[in-house]
């Protein structure tokens, strides 16, 4: 019965079984934990160390499954101490002759715990050699999820070509990798080579399929995976599934279909966990459906008991709809509450919320509270801090504030360093920009992936220095790991710097896959320029190749047709707007949405 509880995510019942297991007498075993910490997941910090001290006070043996379910919500809730304690007494065990202590299940929640700490990941993958783990289908794909996250591209693709064959699970991380990266070609084979092997579909896999071809903007390609989904009832038994099919007709604005996921997941009876809820809630924030956020809302707290993460997601929803008074209503009610106290990703989202409204007076509040209630800060906290100095324009504060950082141990960052880039950029303040890029060049803790470069380059096309921008520009071309999004990212510097011949080259290259933002961004500076013959042959091929004008794109189009009607009939086609008055009618049809 607690299993049956447990696996639907019913943490009332799962606690009253156990409760009534204690009053009848009945031997508490390493089962009945494990699915009392399925349950309470990372959701319950205070519960969770409250029957972590009763199980280690009542010196049950832990088996390997219960190691497992420890070691993911120790590390979910990033208590690496409890991690490490726990490596060490299943390493120790093992040593002393219970194999089973260390099973492919718990090398699977130690790789990603250690996830960001290559070295303790290197340890565990050589113990799973000597234990023989790498031959489990598991361990394999999160090995492969290791090596991609990382950048270990050689590591990874030795490893692929090792294994005798591929299972679902490397399937799995190896197409989220290829969409992750905007590589369409390595997906379509990777997807081709799944159907021609036969390999039955889970719901695993049907998700990261839905959620690829959202990334790629395949209508046709969602609705023809979902459908398959659907006619296999028995194979869907998660919630995930119908965030994962929502958030990809979101991205392709079909958003009747993602009303359609939420109507059918509750008709569905299936036990919706907090994830699911976020994604619909997200989806929905996204597109400011705040009738149909409220509606999720009001399900989720019929469904689920208190807790922080509950009460945090409604303070983030509430932040981000700028209902600010409730948002303060709620974190006093928090405040007061016995099971769900604030917790430092709370007053986060708090914080966040003055920060992107610039209140400062309200953020430092947060602030004060938060130190008050003994919580410490770390390098999320400065970065909303940052944010919120940035857009009050109290730029005088921010060199402080770095200062203040560095004194407490709390090194920069990646994304802190990309906030301040962000700021001073876009305040024009090339020294400062030039300074800070100069310190992030010379942080040997900071990798400077394309990605990262993009954002440099960016930075320096905002304030001007074309020169520096180029020189990152040319980095990032000439990287093999950069992805598409990072050549439409330049292709947007380019428009900005109304740099139409580079734009051209990019176009002409024919080593780089083109993209839907790509044309539109090109047609847009061409359109700019006066290139109206480009703009032509840019707009037919985008007919053939069934690509779509973005909107911005149409605006900028149609002020161009108005402004000089005689050149809307070198386009030819109705799908260009033959004349003004075609133009004219459609302009507002394409800005009614916003």
């Amino acid at each position: 019965m607690m299993r049956w509880y447990a696996y639907s995510n019913n943490l009332k019942e799962v606690l009253a079984l156990k409760e009534e297991m204690t009053k009848e007498g009945i031997y508490h075993s390493s089962m009945t934990y494990q699915h009392v910490f399925r349950v309470l997941d990372k959701h319950y910090p205070r519960m969770i160390e409250k029957y972590y001290n009763e199980l280690r006070s009542q010196n049950i043996s832990l088996d390997a499954y219960l190691y497992a379910a420890l070691i993911r919500v120790f590390g979910d809730l990033g208590d690496h101490d409890r991690v490490v304690s726990l490596h060490e007494e299943c390493k120790q065990r093992a040593q002393d002759g219970q194999m089973q202590a260390m099973s492919p299940a718990v090398t699977v929640q130690l790789i990603r715990a250690y996830r960001n700490d290559p070295d303790a990941c290197e340890r565990v993958i050589a113990d799973a050699k000597n234990f023989g783990h790498l031959t489990s289908d598991f361990v394999q794909a999160e090995l492969i999820q290791f090596y991609a996250s990382h950048k270990r591209i050689e590591d990874m693709v030795r490893l692929v070509e090792n294994l005798p064959r591929k299972s679902p699970q490397v399937f799995r991380v190896l197409l989220r990798d290829a969409a992750h990266r905007h590589n369409k070609p390595r997906f379509d084979a990777l997807y081709q080579e799944l159907r021609e092997s036969g390999t039955r579909l889970n719901e695993h896999l049907f998700g990261v399929l839905v959620s690829a071809f959202g990334q790629f903007h395949d209508v046709d390609a969602i609705s023809r995976i979902v459908s398959e989904a659907r006619a296999s009832p028995d194979i869907i038994r998660n919630s995930s599934f119908f965030a994962e099919a929502a958030l990809a007709f979101a991205k392709v604005n079909q958003w009747a279909l993602v009303d359609d996921c939420w109507e059918r997941l509750l008709a569905s009876k299936l036990s919706i966990t907090m994830s699911t809820y976020n994604r619909f809630l997200d989806a929905y924030m996204s597109h400011g459906r705040l009738d149909q956020v409220q509606v999720v809302l009001n399900v989720m707290m019929q469904n689920v008991p208190p807790n922080p993460i509950t009460a945090t997601t409604v303070i983030d929803m509430l932040g981000k709809m700028g209902r600010l008074t409730e948002m303060e209503a709620l974190l006093d009610e928090m405040s007061q509450s016995a099971n769900a106290l604030p917790t430092l990703v709370t007053y986060h989202q708090v914080m966040n919320a003055y920060a992107k409204a610039g209140d400062i007076h309200k953020l430092e509040s947060v602030r004060q509270r938060l130190q008050q209630q003994g919580l410490v800060e770390n390098h999320v906290t400065y970065n909303i801090l940052a944010e919120g100095y940035g857009r009050a324009k109290r730029l005088e504060h921010l060199q402080e504030l770095v200062a203040e950082r560095r004194i407490k141990g709390i090194p920069m960052e990646e994304f802190g360093y990309v906030i301040l880039l962000n700021i001073y950029s876009r305040a024009k303040l090339s020294e400062e920009t030039r300074q800070l890029v100069d310190e992030m060049q010379k942080d040997e803790n900071l990798r400077m992936t394309p990605r990262l470069q993009c954002t440099i380059a960016t930075a320096f096309g905002h304030v001007g220095d074309v020169a520096m921008a180029e020189q990152h520009i040319a980095t990032i071309l000439a990287s093999p790991d950069r992805s598409l999004r990072d050549v439409e990212t330049i292709c947007l510097i380019y428009s900005r710097l109304r740099d139409i011949r580079r734009l051209q080259q990019i176009l002409e290259d024919p080593s780089i896959s083109k993209t839907p933002l790509m044309y539109n961004v090109a047609i847009g500076a061409f359109a700019k320029a006066g290139e109206h013959s480009k703009v032509a042959i840019l707009l037919q091929t985008m007919e053939t190749q069934n690509m779509r004008l973005s909107r911005s794109t149409a605006v900028t189009l149609s002020f161009f047709f108005l402004r000089h009607p005689s050149t809307s009939a070198d386009f030819g086609r109705p799908f260009y707007l033959k004349d003004s008055a075609d133009v004219q009618r459609c302009d507002w049809s394409i800005c009614e949405s916003r």
